[in-house]
């Protein structure tokens, strides 16, 4: 018996100790859920705020320019605005529209992103047709900058959703407007590195401290800049999410002579279909 009540209580102590360590996990794995609702709360609280802080300014500041512009085009009854001072107000409300229009996609791609609803729609593409899209959807914002576009010779065709690198490529010269001097250059390249294709947007503005090259692709990061800079933060963790969407990478890096460049790779499909036209102008 002695015997008996000893393997007993053994087996009461391992038991004892086994749902001890059963309820310190289960205590863990509550806080875990608790620590990761906070962090989703934290997260949402900062979205809220920027979302409001950016309803309040970025989209009333060209809301404001466009009404402006339409009320001095309707109250002008008398022909007071010459032809000239005319097209200055509707590029006025054209420009004001392009900028919320760039501020309505960015919210709704981020959306996407974190709701995990993102679909690539791949289909061959030629970089060159993208670059020159995005171009052209900024307009007169950046074609009345000194621009370099440089395009690889015999570019391979990639697998790639066109609508999402168009606003990767959107957000990448938009940024690099932003933090860069009027009369300044932009330089966009792309070429085939080993497996992939690289591209680039480079300025000669300010440059990034060391220590905040990896955080530019958080969301909400805004660099300090003394230009007046608008915007949510989140154009370049939009990119980040679509490049990784594609398998790519994305970085940031500051140029020797000064401002930053950053280049995101496509990894080439094995079934490349072609070759494309050079392209190498200065605009």
């Amino acid at each position: 018996m002695p015997k008996k009540r000893k393997m007993i209580l053994n087996v009461f102590v391992y038991l004892e100790a086994f749902i001890g360590l059963a309820a310190m996990a289960i205590n863990r794995i509550k806080l875990a859920e608790q620590a990761r609702q906070t962090h989703t709360l934290i997260e949402s609280e900062r979205l809220r705020t920027a979302l409001f802080n950016s309803l309040s300014h970025d989209l009333r500041t060209p809301l404001a320019s466009i009404i402006g512009a339409v009320t001095g085009l309707i109250e002008d009854q008398n022909a007071v605005y010459s032809p000239e001072a005319q097209q200055d107000l509707l590029q006025t409300i054209l420009h004001g529209a392009e900028r919320m229009n760039r501020f309505v996609n960015n919210l709704l791609d981020m959306a996407r992103l974190e709701s995990g609803m993102l679909k690539l729609n791949k289909d061959w593409c030629d970089l060159q047709d993208i670059i020159g899209v995005a171009v052209n959807n900024l307009g007169e914002a950046l074609t009345s900058r000194p621009l370099d576009i440089n395009v690889q010779p015999e570019l391979p065709l990639v697998r790639a959703d066109f609508i999402l690198i168009e606003q990767v490529l959107i957000n990448l010269l938009d940024n690099a407007l932003k933090y860069s001097e009027q009369d300044s250059k932009i330089v966009v390249s792309t070429q085939k590195r080993g497996k992939q294709v690289e591209t680039a947007v480079a300025n000669r503005g300010q440059g990034i401290p060391e220590t905040d090259l990896s955080k530019v692709f958080d969301k909400f990061y805004r660099l300090n800049s003394p230009l007046q800079v608008s915007g949510t933060g989140l154009g370049l963790a939009i990119c980040k999410g679509i490049i990784e969407a594609h398998g790519g990478e994305i970085w940031a890096e500051n140029n020797k002579l000064g401002g930053v460049t950053i280049t995101f790779t496509i990894p080439l499909s094995s079934k490349s279909l072609g070759r494309v036209p050079v392209m190498n102008e200065g605009v």
